[in-house]
């Protein structure tokens, strides 16, 4: 894990440099996001939270904040990241079309498992579940945001059953 300072401002990351600044830029100075600010008190999901960025843009609008990562070396500096913030709560999962293990792969540049697609030497077994039954597990009514950037998993998760039942 490495220690990066954006903007004045310490991160742990499994990602380098460059690519830790390019996830910080997108989200606080493009602000990708913004839209996703429309009110105060909000319960949001972060689905691929890496390093918990999203996390932190979110964290002044939402009364709960769910982090999501199934990546054990992502997962670390989330925790870390977000540890002062008490409305985010993390999670080592992974959201699926099913709950079970699967394989996390590494993808180019980075050599840390980060997707069900990649084609990298690096695996990782992770768990997975659906939207649905992490919904249960958690007491979670409503989701006002879903943020859902799962390296390619959402072609499985958006057209399954267990998403179509709360969608």
């Amino acid at each position: 894990m490495n220690t990066v300072e954006i903007d004045g401002k310490k991160f742990y990351t499994a990602l380098s440099k460059e690519v830790a600044q390019q996830q910080y830029d997108e989200i606080f100075k493009v602000e990708e996001y913004k839209a996703g600010r429309r009110k105060r008190g909000m319960v949001v999901v972060d689905a691929g939270a890496c390093m918990g960025l999203a996390s932190l843009y979110f964290k002044d609008w939402a009364k709960k904040i769910y982090a999501l990562e199934p990546s054990s070396e992502h997962y670390q500096s989330l925790l870390l990241n977000t540890r002062d913030y008490p409305n985010i709560e993390v999670f080592n999962l992974g959201l699926s079309a099913l709950t079970e293990e699967e394989p996390l792969f590494s993808n180019e540049p980075t050599l840390v498992p980060e997707s069900l697609f990649g084609r990298g030497p690096n695996k990782e077994m992770v768990k997975m579940v659906t939207l649905e039954k992490f919904m249960e597990d958690q007491g979670i009514e409503r989701i006002d945001l879903l943020k859902f950037d799962t390296e390619g998993a959402e072609f499985g998760v958006f057209p399954s059953s267990p998403f179509r039942r709360i969608a």
